[in-house]
């Protein structure tokens, strides 16, 4: 008479239907793997200019001496804007807003926190300033890209901004 032990599978490494299937899956990963390295995504790739075809870029210049927030960005966003905080005395941002079909308008509304460079930002206290940018093509009627509105919905309140427009770029400056 044969007696048992009592030993059990515990896992699929000991052969059957399930060591099978583990081996598949493992080939299968791997192959996923290799695929990706050999074939990469073209989004990966783009990085964020595959948001929008040929967006067009907009130039924010900070030449003041008070620190540009960027706290929030809206509308037909056509890539990530260069950066989000402008620095003193000459920071910079790009905002790129989608190149529209023909007979078609699309804009970009970015908003600002404006505040001494010394200490952070404060909702309640810093000024605020809304930027909008807006590119229209027609093959009718004119095609424009500009800037079409600058506002300052909250003066800061430690002295004033105005700004200057020359193209594509708006500069800010201490009155």
């Amino acid at each position: 008479m044969t007696q048992y032990s009592g030993q059990a599978e515990i896992s699929g490494i000991g052969g059957g239907r399930s060591a099978q299937l583990s081996v598949i899956l493992v080939l299968f990963i791997l192959l996923c793997v290799v695929i990706g390295m050999f074939f990469p995504s073209p989004l990966a790739s783009e990085g964020g200019s595959a948001m929008g075809k040929d967006p067009v870029p907009f130039n924010i210049v900070n030449q003041t001496s008070y620190v540009f927030f960027m706290y929030k960005i809206s509308g037909d966003i056509g890539g990530y804007p260069t950066s989000f905080d402008l620095r003193p005395n000459g920071g910079s941002t790009t905002v790129y807003v989608i190149n529209p079909s023909v007979r078609s308008r699309k804009e970009v509304t970015s908003s600002f926190l404006v505040h001494p460079a010394r200490g952070g930002a404060d909702y309640d206290r810093d000024g605020l300033v809304n930027v909008t940018m807006a590119v229209f093509e027609s093959s009718i009627a004119g095609s424009y890209r500009r800037f079409d509105r600058v506002q300052f919905v909250r003066e800061p309140i430690y002295g004033s901004i105005i700004y200057d427009i020359s193209g594509l770029t708006l500069t800010f400056r201490t009155s």
